[in-house]
């Protein structure tokens, strides 16, 4: 009786394993493509970067399938190339808890350091602005290899602030990124020692989770910040001791070339003066927790001429500065016309020029 109780047990315990063993997966649900096997109805692709070869569509050797994307980018440059959209774009607003850029990616040596980044449509603002993030942290194992490795990005992981190239300016700046309008993918990669970089791309989609991750909180950047700044009371008792060189006048009542911002979260803006006379300031946000600056530029094409004054003269221009309680520093200096600041304080500057003794 023992025995025959040990047999039938075995019997129904080995079938509940098989049965087990047995459960079909759940097919993955993805709710948009940026290639598999094909590009969507009138997708393109470009690069830059030195001498980078860009894109190639290949006749096998893809991800189970035969068709991928052949990468070549210039490692002595900062190079990328980017799958877009035509005529349309991906709304992932309603994706952004919940789904994940996912492709396959194999290197030609392995070890290929890669940045993913998604940019959305210039049309509509004139700005596409990029969102990055290092790929290595994302890939199966850590690394890529010479064999296929699955790459799975969350959306929520991705800044909701990234920055878009400004032509005229020949400068990046930042802006937020329109989720519901998303039209490029791009590999890109920084500068290296390499010889040359190669990698293999596969299945780009983005594909819907069941679980849904904790909203972000929402950032508030610093130069995103309305504050109207107090400029200098009766300026004009200083002003009218200063003689200005020729086209010396770096900034007034209105930013004519162009500036950048680096650091953290460092920023600059033009701000309101709340005093008559005094239109503006330049109001300058300086992260403390990075090597951070602002560099405002006449432009290009554009100078002073310091020679004869090299010696005698001087930069002036109005300060002020101001504590925050975020982590970085924040300087006011109401100073009117260009101004260079520490990292250690916020400023709003407003009349900062050349002069002559």
């Amino acid at each position: 009786m023992i025995k025959q109780t040990l047999k039938v047990a075995s019997v129904i315990l080995l079938g509940v394993s098989v049965a087990a063993m047995a459960q079909p997966k759940k097919p993955k649900t993805v709710v948009y493509k940026f290639f598999d096997e094909q590009y969507r109805p009138g997708g393109f692709d470009y690069s830059y970067g030195g001498t980078s070869k860009g894109v190639t569509i290949t006749k096998d050797g893809g991800y189970k399938s035969k068709a991928a994307l052949n990468i070549k980018l210039d490692p002595k440059e900062y190079s990328g190339a980017s799958i877009c959209l035509y005529n349309e774009f991906f709304d992932l607003n309603k994706y952004m808890l919940d789904s994940k850029v996912e492709f396959m990616i194999k290197g030609k040596h392995g070890g290929e350091a890669v940045k993913v980044g998604l940019l959305d449509e210039e049309v509509s603002d004139g700005k596409k602005t990029q969102v990055v993030l290092p790929m290595n942290k994302y890939i199966e194992g850590g690394a890529v290899t010479t064999d296929w490795k699955k790459v799975s990005i969350p959306l929520v992981d991705f800044p909701d602030r990234g920055l878009y190239w400004d032509n005229t300016r020949k400068s990046e700046f930042p802006s937020r990124i329109d989720w519901d309008k998303i039209a490029e993918i791009r590999f890109s990669i920084d500068k290296s020692g390499a010889s040359e970089f190669e990698v293999w791309v596969d299945n780009i989609e983005i594909v819907k989770g069941n679980k849904k991750a904790a909203p972000k909180k929402q950032i508030v950047y610093w130069d995103e910040n309305n504050d109207v700044i107090d400029g200098p009371k009766n300026p004009e008792k200083l002003d009218g001791k200063v003689k200005p060189v020729a086209n010396g006048t770096f900034y007034s009542d209105g930013l004519k070339g162009f500036s950048y911002s680096y650091g953290g979260l460092s920023a600059q803006r033009e701000a309101q003066s709340k005093t008559p006379g005094n239109k503006n300031v330049l109001a300058l946000y300086i992260d403390n927790n990075d090597w951070s600056g602002v560099t405002y530029s006449l432009g290009e094409g554009k100078y002073i001429d310091l020679s004869k004054v090299r010696n005698k003269g001087g930069l002036y221009f109005w300060i002020k500065g101001k504590a925050v309680s975020t982590s970085g520093s924040r300087v006011s200096s109401a100073a009117k016309r260009c101004t260079s600041v520490s990292s250690t304080t916020r400023a709003t500057t407003s009349r900062a020029r050349p002069r002559s003794a």
